[in-house]
């Protein structure tokens, strides 16, 4: 099987595209190919540029393509012209699509720093980052450059970060501008700047993880529900109960509600509080009234954070919307927990592909998983030993514990883990690609680069020879 992720960088006109592959036990996530874009990056050009690739990398790929992944992009995911879409119909089996959970969490992000004090937050924090760049003489004083200010992926987190690192300084500075017209920060500035770092902190923590190379779709899901978890402890945030009209209404003057979860007011206070006694004293120094646009506007923060990213799934239907098909576990702890007939049932889904592999590829794939709960159930080494398994267990150190029992299934599984839960390394690659090719090198030939590419992966590629 096949599986595809790819973007394009609009800076450098490059289409990137990665490929992850099953072999023996191991996933292996691969570049494939960096191809300059000398056209518009309309979705036919994309969707023609990657059909040359792959006629010449793989000409059976109609039949082996499995999964193409993408960043969302409108040329992407377009319901009739989307490369996505024109790649479905190039492909001879049902594809599932995957829409990059990172990207779709920083959409959620977004969304609801924009809807922080109507605006005002975000406008405030630009012109503060701008501001701050600019002061050579204050830079020098604290030794550090305020970071540039983007809602991007893990900025935020470290933006927010550096503000409350350097908050001394800056509250001194912010001081001595007196003069009309001189850029001052709002009463609820340090506050606002304490909670939503400690929710960007926590959320950059799951961020991070979902980078990972080798991830499995089904760990980028837990990882999100476990890091929004963390938040919702943290802040006390509670499902709302089914009051009256009413009810809510009232409800609704002492909480922050969005969807099922809730949040009062007293807890976003003992949240804030949390993070510094130099939020008390901002706090006190504060009306009731000011006391209470923070809470309200903080808790409408965290709770829309917490049902935004809840909503989000990763794969997607033919209309790029939440898709209801169920994508197979593929680590032996996960599928001794399924009965026969339901693995039967989404394995048979699949039946197209594993034909083209002999007659008896799905009996004995079956089987396998069969006798692996047989196993569990009679073995108590096994059973042991998977029951010590758990979200962060890789696909090799998962399949290692069976000791090379039950390949079918595990070869049919690992062809299902080759699915890419997102597009962080096309994203790395964007890195690599213009460090590479920096302002010293644009002589550098496209075959060059590519040679430069290739040659970062020659360890890995080593290992399939």
């Amino acid at each position: 099987m096949i599986n595809l992720v790819f973007r394009i960088s609009s800076n450098e006109s490059y289409f990137e595209q990665r490929i992850r592959l099953h072999v023996a036990g191991d996933i292996f996530n691969l570049h494939l190919i960096s191809m300059p874009m000398f056209d518009r990056h309309t979705s036919e050009n994309m969707a023609l540029l990657v059909f040359k690739i792959l006629d010449v990398v793989c000409p059976s790929w109609r039949d082996k393509l499995l999964c193409v992944s993408t960043d969302g992009a409108n040329t992407m995911t377009g319901r009739h012209n989307g490369v996505v879409a024109r790649i479905q119909r190039e492909a001879t089996h049902p594809l599932y699509r995957i829409w990059c959970l990172i990207h779709q969490v920083d959409l959620v992000s977004k969304r609801n720093l924009l809807a922080l004090f109507d605006g005002d937050f975000q406008c405030i924090i630009n012109k503060v980052a701008t501001c701050l760049r600019k002061q050579q003489k204050l830079i020098d004083d604290m030794g550090a450059t305020c970071p540039k200010m983007t809602t991007r992926w893990l900025a935020l987190g470290v933006w927010t970060k550096w503000q409350l690192d350097h908050r001394i300084d800056l509250e001194t500075w912010f001081a001595s501008r007196t003069a009309p017209g001189q850029l001052q920060l709002p009463r609820w500035w340090w506050p606002i700047i304490a909670g939503v770092c400690a929710v960007m902190t926590q959320l950059n923590f799951a961020i991070v993880k979902l980078q990972s190379k080798n991830l499995l779709l089904s760990q980028q899901i837990a990882e999100i529900e476990r890091v929004v978890s963390i938040i919702c402890i943290k802040c006390e945030v509670e499902v709302v109960n089914p009051l009256v009209e009413g009810e809510v209404a009232a409800d609704e003057t002492q909480s922050a509600i969005c969807g099922k979860w809730s949040i009062t007011h007293r807890n976003v206070e003992k949240f804030l509080l949390d993070q510094g006694s130099f939020v008390k004293h901002v706090l006190d120094a504060m009306t009731v009234i000011q006391r209470a646009e923070v809470f309200s506007e903080m808790g409408t923060f965290v709770v829309g954070m917490i049902d935004g990213i809840l909503q989000l799934v990763a794969s997607r239907d033919a209309d790029n919307l939440p898709s209801e098909e169920e994508i197979p576990p593929v680590l032996p702890h996960q599928l001794i927990a399924i009965r026969p007939a339901a693995f039967a049932a989404l394995a048979n889904k699949h039946g197209g592909r594993l034909a083209q592999l002999g007659e008896n590829v799905m009996d004995r794939i079956e089987q396998d998983h069969r006798e692996l709960i047989t196993a569990f159930d009679n073995e108590p080494s096994l059973h042991d030993a998977l029951g010590r398994c758990n979200n962060d267990t890789s696909f090799r150190e998962g399949w290692a514990v069976v000791e090379g029992r039950f390949r079918g299934l595990r070869d049919f599984c690992g062809g299902i883990a080759t699915i890419f839960p997102n597009t962080a390394s096309v994203e790395s690659n964007f890195s690599i690609l213009g460090w590479e090719k920096d302002a010293n090198r644009m002589s550098l030939t496209d075959l060059a680069l590519e040679g430069c590419m290739q040659a970062r992966q020659f360890d890995l590629l080593s290992k399939l020879a």
